[in-house]
């Protein structure tokens, strides 16, 4: 059951990837953005299953949680008490119970698949990576085709002309509604494009090597594509890091990818600057949404909230002019919504953790597996300073990136450690994590409901024009947690 179970996840993680395969079938009406929130849902749906039928992964699930430092077993638990205190507070809706709770239930997750990786520690490693590359390749290959019948149209009939909005959709972030979610995902696994090159490259099958260049300068082109600021400054101090970290064990690395960002420069360059084929930015303009002003918004809230915030999902009340739905930084979001402690939480549990990765790292530095290292490293820092300027930790797709190379990561990390450490499980520890998943998954069900059903724009439309006294709150939508529609206050 639980390998079939799996089976379907990575097919759900698959389609979330690529948002443009099968929506039509599925769910037509809804914007990617839902469509990918939904198919996450269904992961932790999976994922919760899996733990509350499974003994052995419910014990492996326990096993991993008491392998973490004692200060993060007990800070943890605290940081989600402080953020259902604060929905309690700010006398909010089912809206921010439901947001607290999936946070939670990510979290579950992460550990979910570190305690995978660990019962299968070789081949865990090789079928992420490989299901990774695979569904990358996809998209990129989709996004080629797309180029092609473009052009083939354009030069075939020379009086054939397409809107520049859905000419920016179908060639630069495909099954994405916005240019800033794809880069998240660029973001997260970038670093990690060009490790089947080198494993390749190690082992002299040449013609796999060609194979997988080709594949990280399509991802390289998609990176320069995208035209993220954020983007480039990661990949410039993602490059030292790793560079002062591995010290000469990363040049093999650092060379593949500078060959790769440099082919994947001249095909965008090619394709797209000298054909002037999208000849403007589809990325909202900086002077629209300016990042200081967002966060001087947060530390408002801050300073008149300092305990329990202004409650989760409650920072897009306040954005005013602006209407966005979070401050674009981590940081600021849990604070300014969760309050001081929960914040300081959040931040000493991200330094602790990027902290003691890097030091482990540096030992293993030279270990025949220091290619994956250096990939999980660079994706956790490129994924740590995308969160400071986005909301790498609000989206759907970069949430299930989050964990799944959050957790990966773990595991790697807590390889030495699980043939030394004596853990005891007890029913006690079992019947509790069976308590909370069953809270959590309820939380998540009466928060998603009935909104969900309300959330195609035709049905949206239709309940706004409704008689108030019919159903007077199911046409307020959750700011953040579904895409952006019209809502009725």
């Amino acid at each position: 059951m639980t390998r079939s179970l799996h089976c379907v996840l990575l097919l759900v993680l698959f389609l979330a990837l690529n948002a443009d395969v099968l929506r039509a079938f599925l769910l037509p009406a809804y914007m990617y953005y839902d469509y990918q929130r939904i198919l996450e849902l269904l992961i932790f749906a999976g994922i919760t299953l899996a733990l509350l039928c499974s003994r052995g992964l419910k014990n492996q699930w326990i096993e991993t949680y008491q392998t973490l430092p004692k200060i993060a077993q007990v800070l943890i638990p605290l940081f989600f008490s402080l953020g259902f205190l604060s929905c309690f507070a700010s006398k909010a809706n089912s809206a921010s119970y439901l947001w607290v709770a999936h946070l939670a239930v990510l979290f579950v997750s992460a550990l979910y698949l570190t305690a995978i990786a660990k019962i299968h520690p070789p081949r865990f490693s090789k079928f992420v990576l490989g299901f990774l590359i695979f569904s990358l390749g996809y998209y990129i290959l989709s996004e080629w085709m797309s180029y092609g019948i473009v052009q083939f149209l354009t030069h075939r009939y020379p009086h054939f002309v397409i809107d520049q909005d859905v000419l920016t959709e179908m060639l630069r972030f495909p099954g994405y509604g916005n240019p800033r979610f794809l880069s998240q995902v660029i973001s997260w696994t970038l670093p990690l494009i060009v490790l089947p090159l080198l494993y390749c490259w190690e082992k002299r099958q040449y013609g796999l090597a060609l194979f997988f260049f080709i594949l990280a300068t399509g991802w390289w082109e998609m990176y320069w594509l995208n035209q993220s600021r954020a983007l480039y400054l990661e990949a410039f101090v993602t490059a030292i890091l790793l560079s002062l970290i591995f010290r000469q064990s990363a040049k093999p690395y650092l060379l593949a990818q500078s060959l790769s960002a440099l082919s994947g420069a001249l095909l965008f360059i090619l394709c797209f600057v000298i054909s002037q084929l999208i000849p403007e930015r589809s990325l909202v303009n900086f002077e629209e949404m300016d990042r200081i002003k967002l966060w001087e918004i947060a530390a408002t809230l801050i300073k008149h909230h300092p305990w329990l915030g202004v409650g989760p999902l409650h920072y897009a009340r306040y954005s005013g002019a602006y209407d966005v739905m979070h401050p674009h930084n981590s940081f600021l979001l849990f604070t300014s919504e969760w309050g001081i402690p929960a914040g300081l939480i959040f931040l000493g549990l991200a330094f602790a953790g990027l902290f003691a990765w890097t030091k482990k790292v540096r030992i293993l530095s030279s270990s025949p597996n220091k290619f994956l290292l250096m990939g999980l490293t660079g994706s956790l820092f490129s994924g740590a300073m995308n969160a400071q300027v986005s909301g790498t930790l609000v989206m759907p797709m970069s949430q299930i990136l989050f964990a799944l190379i959050g957790g990966w990561a773990l595991a790697e990390y807590q390889k030495s450690q699980s043939s030394t450490i004596s853990l005891k499980i007890t029913l006690l520890k079992t019947v509790l994590l069976r308590g909370v998943l069953l809270g959590l998954a309820g939380i998540v069900v009466w928060g998603v409901f009935p909104e969900v059903e309300y959330l195609p724009e035709e049905t949206l439309q239709a309940c706004i024009i409704a008689t108030d006294s019919l159903h007077p709150t199911r046409c307020v939508l959750m700011p953040a947690y579904w895409g952006d529609h019209p809502a009725k206050e």
